[in-house]
């Protein structure tokens, strides 16, 4: 018998490789216990199905689909970030419509030359939305993009181009 009376409230600890039962009603079991290592597995197993089922259930209901109305969900962002060329998708290759999107342009089809996260394009765009940033002839709005931009490209990481590196050993 467990120390509560049933297999409700009992832990399984195991300590320096002795199983110990505790008792979650009582601070210790009485000096007469001997656990049922049987009646311990039966314990177990429910226990961890119920903990597993509650884990599996728990991306389910909290997904936003079942958590908002279908009226009031909240639509992706659309995938340019300014203009004709800078973020994601540029298929259309219309014409650009600022300083900005100039620097966008030439970045894009800098990737599309030299590869993706080419340090030689990154550099570019740096030092062009570097100076969009500083221009107080440009409009706010486009000097805080530019400053984003500015941001996003000199954190992410490149890679040299072996076109760079043969030039460099030439020198």
């Amino acid at each position: 018998m467990f120390p509560c009376g049933s297999t409700r409230g009992v832990v399984s600890i195991l300590l320096r490789g002795t199983q110990t039962h505790r008792c979650l009603l009582f601070p210790a079991p009485p000096k007469s216990y001997r656990p049922n290592p049987r009646r311990c597995l039966e314990y177990r197993v429910p226990l961890l199905r119920s903990l597993a089922l509650r884990l599996c259930l728990i991306p389910v209901l909290a997904s936003p689909a079942l958590a908002a109305p279908a009226a009031t969900l909240v639509r992706p962002a659309p995938p340019l970030f300014h203009g004709n060329w800078c973020g994601a998708g540029d298929s259309n290759r219309a014409a650009p419509i600022d300083a900005l999107d100039a620097a966008c342009r030439a970045h894009d089809l800098c990737y599309e030359k030299l590869g993706r996260s080419a340090c030689e394009c990154d550099r570019a765009i740096l030092k062009a939305t570097a100076s969009l940033v500083r221009s107080p002839k440009v409009p706010e709005m486009v000097r805080s993009k530019a400053a984003t931009v500015n941001s996003l490209f000199s954190a992410a990481p490149c890679t040299e181009t072996p076109k760079l590196r043969s030039q460099a050993g030439k020198r």
